[in-house]
């Protein structure tokens, strides 16, 4: 891709529903981004070993001498995957100004927000519809759709019309300028001049706002461009804004997260709920004194993602575990806990179990590599992306599952049984939108030595196999050989809308292949199911759109072939729903 002796920046996202990631490479040059498709960390085959593989750039290990759906002409970049989709954006978005567009097609192929306002006097302002916070990080992706005088501003602190804090980035000047305004009174402005080699207006940039009581920092594609210290604005929680002036504009990526160490400085706030147990806070930390207890945080919403140290304490045996909650939902009484036990290897283990009213209704374990240690803190993420769950131990993927019953909106929050805990560094990411990628990945059978976590909803059947395309990463496509066969995945419970599959195929000119859907048993109106290939290029992107009517229905999609050439093959790959 590039020949430097300075590695590039990986960036990844957890809210990927498959064993592997995708994501975006940035070069030395901090100019030139490099999609990567499924980069993986690979957890505990031994301490020097965990190490990221970035599997689809050495591609030839499953002998099939294809060409990468990465190095493809026609392979569309998975942006999708790493940026913020939009839906149901009239309750997710507060218009205060202008005239916003939720786009599903500019530039590439993925949903976004736009603006394009003329008027240079009155801007056009938008805000996520979420509650105010007094510490946290706001993240999002822009791109300038045309040069002009105009710009486009982020207002990173919005208290009211007499304390705020903007930043803005104008294309035309190579700018980035703050300013801050604190009872009607300014302050004197901030510009930061951006290097010219450093910076493209036709490119998508990355702004990151990190926010922490009076310290502000901001941050340009990743490159810190000033820290501030705001001695006058008031230490009050506050929300964000996006304002357009004189340009047309895209945002997508857009994330707030929330720094929740602020509260446990001295007390639990009012935000906490303690539904049973006895917490107390000492010198910033957060520990529950007896020997079970669960407390809860925040509003209950769709899609977020927790992360928490947690270090266990005078546990009585060893089947005791603490963590977080991953999802409680107080209307059923149902709850889905994630935390590790306090035993010895090789029977440690974390553990992902849902209850109900009390009682466990499922529960999935992944063992834990020898060495595991439980004097020290251990950092547990969670990605909540509707009814599917990505668990990390130690920034390291574990397992992933889809708990059907809690796709609504729900709390999360912390839990001891049978052991006393504290706990550190505790954050809540809240998507500023929910997102509509309903299904994203190869064509996976189960985790390799863990038939119990996650079975894969892909059933092969006839003369079509998983077959593993790159080492190391457990990720597969399907490959249909001579005869018959099929793959077939069923979804539960999807809403009324318009939904798009898309399927990268790969095989010789004419070969036939057919794209079904089955909607409660019928089949749906489809007028292109059966695809051809042309054989110009190594992958060809297929897709087939369809309508659903009826509400929390259930679809299976089905690929089926029939080849009839002993020497043939048709191969699949990246497969994807979406919801238009």
């Amino acid at each position: 891709m590039f020949n430097k002796a300075v590695p590039p920046i990986l960036r990844s996202t957890p809210l990927v529903d498959a064993p592997g990631h995708n994501g975006i490479t940035i070069s030395p040059n901090m100019v030139d981004q490099i999609i990567v498709y499924h980069a993986r960390s690979v957890p505990f085959f031994s301490p020097g070993d965990r190490l990221p593989y970035l599997s689809r750039l050495f591609w030839n290990a499953d002998k099939m001498f294809m060409e990468s759906p990465t190095l493809a002409i026609n392979a569309v970049p998975d942006w999708p995957l790493f940026t913020s989709v939009y839906r149901n954006s009239a309750s997710k978005w507060i218009v205060k100004s202008g005239d916003w567009k939720f786009s599903e097609q500019v530039g590439f192929e993925y949903h976004q927000l736009s603006i394009s306002c003329k008027d240079q006097k009155t801007p056009s302002v938008i805000s996520p519809n979420a509650p105010p916070l007094l510490d946290y990080i706001f993240e999002l992706n822009y791109k300038n759709l045309e040069k002009s005088s105009g710009g486009v501003t982020i207002r990173a602190i919005d208290i009211d019309q007499f304390n705020y804090l903007d930043v803005t980035i104008q294309s035309s000047r190579r700018s980035l300028t703050i300013n801050a305004m604190f009872q009607s009174e300014r302050m004197p402005e901030q510009i930061v001049k951006l290097i010219k080699d450093n910076y493209n207006e036709v490119n998508l940039h990355r702004i990151t706002i990190i926010k922490r009581s009076s310290h502000v920092t901001i941050k340009l594609d990743d490159i810190i461009h000033s820290q501030i210290l705001l001695k006058h604005i008031p230490a009050s929680p506050s929300s964000v804004s996006l304002i357009v002036r004189n340009t047309t504009a895209v945002f997508s990526g857009i994330s707030i997260t929330h720094f929740y160490e602020h509260d446990f400085n001295d007390k639990l706030d009012s935000f906490w709920m303690v539904k049973d147990g006895e917490w107390s806070v000492d010198r910033g930390t957060l520990y529950q004194n007896s020997l079970s207890g669960l407390i809860l945080r925040g509003q209950p919403t769709y899609t977020y993602e927790l992360t928490c140290d947690v270090h266990l304490l005078d546990a009585i045996n060893a089947t005791s575990t603490s963590g977080v909650v991953a999802a409680y939902n107080s209307i059923d009484a149902e709850v889905v806990f994630v935390g590790f036990q306090k035993s010895y290897w090789p029977s440690a283990q974390l553990v992902v179990t849902r209850s109900k009213d009390g009682n466990t209704v499922e529960s999935y374990s992944v063992p834990l590599p020898r060495g595991f240690l439980y004097d020290q803190s251990h950092n547990i993420r969670v990605s909540k992306q509707r009814d599917l769950f990505t668990v990390y131990l130690d920034n390291y993927e574990m397992l992933s599952h889809r708990f059907e019953s809690l796709s609504g909106e729900s709390y999360s929050g912390l839990y001891t049984q049978g052991t006393k805990a504290s706990f550190d560094n505790m954050r809540w990411k809240r998507l500023g939108v929910d997102g509509n990628l309903l299904l994203n990945g190869g064509f996976e059978t189960q985790f390799e030595g863990n038939p119990q976590i996650n079975g894969n909803p892909w059933l092969f059947e006839g003369s079509v196999k998983p077959n593993m395309c790159c080492a190391h990463t457990g990720l597969f496509r399907a490959v249909f050989t001579y005869g018959k066969g099929f793959i077939s995945q069923k979804l539960t419970c999807l809403p009324v809308g318009t939904y798009v599959v898309v399927v990268y195929l790969s095989g010789s000119s004419n070969q036939k292949i057919d794209l079904s859907i089955l909607a409660d048993g019928q089949a749906v109106s489809q007028v292109d199911s059966m695809k051809t290939l042309t054989g110009e290029t190594a992958w060809e992107k297929h897709s087939l759109e369809f309508n659903l009517v009826k509400d929390t229905c259930d679809i299976v999609v089905v690929l089926s072939a029939d080849i009839t050439t002993r020497k043939s093959i048709i191969a699949a790959d990246d497969f994807y729903l979406w919801m238009v």
